[in-house]
């Protein structure tokens, strides 16, 4: 009998939504999948929702060590063992992240899960990612925080150039929804965040100090962000169309256009594409008043300069660095 098989009504009205999440990404799944599993009440809802899912592929859970709490180890090692004990392969990934700020860790954190999945030749990471992270990313980028994607919703399924593609089935769901999946189950272990509680860290304050208030006084303040977010991703393919494949541009570009094109070409001077908004702010200001100038990015810097050809934009990289080429991720329009 299968874990499908030996579930109840309740457990099995419970796990659809996410079934059904799962369901549109079937496609994706066939050449194997890592699952990315924290032993947070999300991921762990993930866990137990691939384990039941009757089109289950070729997979293995990695839990990634960062070592930040004294329990990580210790948390690392349930999950391995809950998965194996639900016949699913499991190993656990340490790190060491010098930044502790939510960029970093998410960048480390998406290096080691694509080495486990080139190590196993999956072709594929899926991520527990629900309405409420997404929600979470605009207020996060409005206030200087981070979040990534300017604010933007990732799409489902995400194409990148490791040729691992990285897949969210539960974008449509809410925190509950996974929730109700581990209550159905009778799963009351999932490891809470203590800092997240406390709002000692960016996500943690805003949700005690603006997401709390601002649901309290209007109920679908998670679906409205969320709905903007996907909002500002349709805008933005839109405008990553325009961004030309070259090694230099018109200092005359839109910002809007310029802005994505230096974000390409900064990304392919260093294994961490991150790059401070001053020093991209720098760089349109200074081809926007036909100005010249050098700008220093991670791995180079960026030259605004006069040539023949007239007011262009170049990046260059620094010592002992490869020559910049474009670094994008590729959405897949089916999402």
């Amino acid at each position: 009998m299968t874990l499908s098989h030996s579930l109840n009504t309740t457990a099995r009205r419970a796990l659809q939504p996410l079934w059904n999440g799962l369901d549109g990404l079937r496609d994706h799944c066939a050449s194997g999948v890592v699952l990315a599993v924290s032993g947070g009440p999300d991921s762990l809802a993930l866990l137990e929702a691939w384990a039941r899912y009757r089109h289950r592929t070729a997979s293995v859970v990695c839990v990634v060590d960062h070592g930040r709490r004294a329990s990580s180890s210790r948390e690392a090692s349930a999950v391995c063992v809950r998965a194996k004990a639900l016949g699913i392969d499991a190993q656990a990934a340490s790190i060491v992240v010098e930044r502790g700020d939510e960029a970093s860790l998410r960048h480390a954190r998406y290096n080691a899960l694509q080495q486990v999945a080139r190590e196993r030749g999956f072709g594929a990471i899926m991520l527990a990612h629900h309405r409420g992270d997404v929600a979470e990313g605009v207020l996060l980028h409005l206030t200087g925080q981070g979040g990534g994607r300017g604010g933007r919703a990732p799409r489902p399924v995400e194409a990148h150039e490791s040729g691992i593609a990285r897949l969210r089935p539960f974008l449509g769901l809410a925190k509950n929804d996974l929730q109700r999946s581990l209550d159905s189950l009778g799963i009351g272990d999932a490891v809470i965040d203590e800092d997240d509680l406390a709002g000692k860290n960016a996500r943690g304050r805003l949700r005690l100090n603006v997401l709390g208030p601002l649901a309290a006084a209007r109920s679908a303040v998670e679906v409205a962000l969320a709905r903007h977010a996907h909002r500002l991703r349709e805008d933005d393919d839109f405008i990553e169309a325009q961004v030309p494949e070259v090694d230099v541009v018109d200092a005359a570009l839109p910002p809007a256009v310029l802005r994505r094109w230096l974000r390409r070409r900064i990304g392919g001077l260093a294994s961490d594409p991150r790059t401070g908004a001053g020093a991209i702010d720098t760089v349109l200001r200074l081809a926007s008043t036909g100005q010249s100038g050098s700008v220093s990015v991670r791995g180079g810097t960026v030259q605004i300069r006069r040539s023949s050809r007239g007011h262009e934009v170049a990046v260059e990289a620094g010592a002992g660095q490869s020559p910049a080429k474009a670094v994008t991720f590729r959405s897949d329009r089916s999402g």
